[in-house]
């Protein structure tokens, strides 16, 4: 009989603060914040596509290359003499190409900090300037309302391209063909050039002034950030297959990491957003102290770096785990360390251990139960300590509930052995793991005692108290839904 006995289980409630998913993990691991203060706003940041990911920051003043192992600076291109924007690496890591509020667009050879071409032609600043997709054309974007495409070689303009009717702020180049662009305007339109042409392919109404365009690799997704809304568009049919607004002031950028697996969005409300790109679903938040103007995520996937308006560049690195130690030589049989092997090792986890043999000190509870004295084990119950005892009661009150024996450990009590019972129902009523088995336990209690309740002077104190406790809980509870539906109202209305 003693081996059939199954001792009380205890039934303990997760922790539900210590859940995590995958995704919370990766980003626990970005430990090592660099931040460096400028003067002025960072404008544009750009990770070389090529090792070892050198990352260019564009502020107001200056276009600085940082080295992403140690975030040291390794060069500053001061020769710009007006504002430069938009400072962007080629495909092969060893040209850079920037615009400036004159409307020049410059290219560096990162071997030295002399342009190697200026391109004239616009008569109003550049922010966008980027490299064709087989490095032999660049595309620029001005204020001035026009796109024009550069032989880089030669450093004449190939064409230029009208349409926009307000300022062209954002523009990107297709991989799948070197001779199609998109560009982003403040006049609410996104357009689909053809190099080959100069009227427009494809126009797009987003709503709002587009500040920031994303394309997927294959080349028949496109993504276009305007005002608080970000919209995802199939080109081949050009319409909108979702559009979400996370964000309560206007998205400043656009980011795709290198494996396609998370878009990255930035805005003036300080937030960056992490989105799966299979739902569009926000995975992941991360908050800054400033607006944010740009986002970029090391091809390498190690490096988050994020440029403010305030001047502020933070870059957090994942730290990488440690290299595991070398096993040691094992030994030559025959040696000391042979018939030694074992004696520092210590048991894990997954080790096996021979059970001891001898008998068991039982709980006072345990031994009751086996006995069938439900009465006394929930007394011994009771009489537990420390901070396994809400546990042990509420374990004790489900297992005589699975026996059938609740009714009987209750039944045919005085004053004094109902008192513990009642004080322990009020001390956990209102705790949410307890709640509602106690309340089956307190309509069981008035079955059992409907005089006694009510004709005790202590027993009734108690009961009071539970009543007070209950009516604040139903009070404050309500207070909550009634502050939910003004901030879904405040909420709704601001979107």
């Amino acid at each position: 009989m003693d081996s059939n006995f199954r001792p009380l289980i205890l039934h303990r409630t997760p922790n539900p603060f210590k859940i995590s998913d995958s995704e919370s993990e990766f980003w626990s691991s970005f430990k090592k914040p660099f931040f460096v203060k400028e003067f002025l706003p960072i404008t544009c940041l750009h990770y070389s596509p090529i090792a070892p990911h050198q990352l260019a920051v564009t502020n107001t003043n200056v276009i600085q290359i940082y080295d992403s192992k140690d975030c040291s600076l390794l060069k500053s291109i001061t020769s710009i003499k007006d504002t430069p924007f938009g400072a962007n690496f080629r495909e092969d890591g060893k040209l850079l190409i920037a615009g400036d509020s004159a409307g020049v667009v410059h290219i560096f050879e990162l071997e030295r900090k002399s342009a190697l071409r200026k391109l004239t032609g616009h008569t109003q600043p550049v922010q966008r300037a980027l490299f064709s997709s087989d490095g032999l054309s660049v595309i620029s974007c001005s204020d001035d309302k026009t796109v024009r495409i550069w032989d880089l070689a030669s450093g004449d303009q190939k064409i230029c391209l009208e349409g926009h009717s307000d300022y062209v702020r954002s523009g990107l180049v297709t991989s799948t063909d070197h001779n199609l662009c998109v560009t982003g305007s403040y006049d609410h339109t996104v357009r689909l050039w053809d190099a080959r042409d100069t009227d427009c392919c494809v126009k797009l109404e987003h709503g709002a002034p587009v500040e920031s365009l994303l394309m997927f690799p294959s080349g028949s997704l496109l993504l276009s950030a305007g005002g608080k809304t970000v919209k995802v568009w199939d080109i081949r049919s050009n319409s909108v297959i979702k559009e979400f607004s996370n964000h309560h002031k206007t998205v400043t950028q656009l980011y795709l990491s290198s494996d396609g697996r998370r878009l990255f969005t930035g805005s003036l409300d300080g937030l960056i957003k992490v989105y799966d790109v299979t739902t569009y679903n926000v995975i992941h938040a991360i908050s800054y102290p400033a607006p944010i103007l740009c986002v970029a995520f090391s091809p390498a996937q190690t490096q988050l770096a994020v440029g403010m308006s305030s001047g502020l560049l933070s870059v957090k690195t994942k730290e990488e785990p440690p290299l595991p130690a070398p096993r040691p030589r094992p030994p030559y049989r025959g040696a000391y360390r042979y018939f030694m092997r074992g004696k520092s090792i210590k048991p894990t986890i997954e080790t096996v251990t021979v059970s001891n043999k001898a008998k068991k000190n039982r709980p006072k509870y345990d031994i009751y139960l086996k006995k069938f004295k439900y009465t006394q084990a929930l007394d011994a119950a009771f009489d537990a300590h420390g901070p396994l005892r809400p546990t042990i009661v509420m374990s004790m009150f489900k297992e005589l509930s699975r026996r059938d024996g609740l009714s009987i450990a209750l039944a045919n009590r005085n004053e004094d052995q109902l008192l513990p019972i009642i004080q322990f129902i009020g001390r956990n009523i209102i705790n949410p793991k307890y709640c509602a088995y106690l309340v089956e336990i307190c309509d069981l209690l008035t079955e059992l005692y409907p005089e006694m309740l009510f004709k005790s002077a202590m027993i009734k104190t108690e009961m009071d108290k539970i009543k007070n406790k209950i009516s604040s809980e139903v009070r404050f509870h309500k207070q909550v839904f009634q502050t939910l539906g003004v901030l879904e109202n405040i909420l709704g209305n601001s979107n």
